[in-house]
């Protein structure tokens, strides 16, 4: 009986201890369809550089991975949300999302098309970020349309003229569509990534033409996260843009 009692308080306190270690983790899980990747790599996303983490083995599809302080060094920032690049392999194939300590991320998706195709549940931040990535697919299945078109009457002017009037139309709508997102979702952490979304290399918004926006979404995540880099990062772009002025 002391042995048994010995047994069950050995339980809870290693249950307490575990609770208590996730709230400094973030688990991420999930399973892929038609998977012929080996492993998922994680690194973090800083405003000056990219921080390789960890890699974990996809067995059948699943994968699951801890981030704790016993394979990558915490630090204080990461009390907030953080930016995270999950990949498939080496060379960028993959997305970014949000994941912030004591919270549990499934992901879901297709290998062969894994940044169109995944979807995330579990965590508010992670799943804003997901649908933005799914309104960019959108637009980008719109313009791979007009490209066909324009490729296909390469020939005449009137159609050329008219596939660019729709294609700056298509600009202008995914502009107003960012633009209504990050004034509806102040004090997210998404707000950054919807001002600094990108087509190719041609970014939605600019610093200095759009800087009263940028203003915006700075102030009201300073007000919740005064010391997160990415914070301080809004603010030292801002400062440069007003120096252009």
């Amino acid at each position: 009986m002391k042995n048994l009692k010995f047994f069950l308080l050995f339980i809870v306190v290693a249950v307490l201890f575990s609770a208590c270690d996730n709230k400094n983790a973030v688990v991420l899980k999930g399973h892929l369809d038609n998977c012929q990747y080996k492993y998922v790599y994680f690194s973090e996303v800083r405003p000056d550089e990219l921080d390789f983490i960890d890699s974990v083995k996809i067995t059948n599809g699943n994968f699951e991975y801890v981030l704790k302080g016993s394979n990558y060094l915490i630090k204080a920032r990461h009390a907030n949300p953080f930016f995270l690049q999950i990949t498939l392999d080496k060379k960028d194939f993959g997305f970014t999302t949000l994941v912030k300590n004591g919270e549990t991320i499934e992901i879901r998706g297709d290998a062969a098309t894994l940044p169109k195709s995944y979807s995330v549940q579990g965590y508010a931040e992670a799943e804003n970020i997901c649908f933005l990535d799914k309104q960019l697919a959108l637009f980008i299945d719109s313009v791979d349309y007009l490209n066909e078109i324009y490729k296909d009457y390469i020939e005449y002017d009137t159609v050329r003229a008219q596939v660019n009037d729709a294609y700056l139309a298509l600009v202008a709508n995914h502009k107003a569509f960012l633009q209504d997102y990050i004034n509806s979702h102040l004090g997210s952490f998404s707000t950054i990534a919807a001002f600094y979304r990108r087509y190719n290399s041609c970014f939605f918004f600019n610093e200095k033409e759009d800087l009263d926006l940028l203003k915006k979404i700075y102030s009201s995540l300073s007000e919740i996260y005064p010391d997160n880099e990415n914070v301080i990062f809004l603010n030292e772009r801002i400062e440069k843009a007003e120096s252009k002025e």
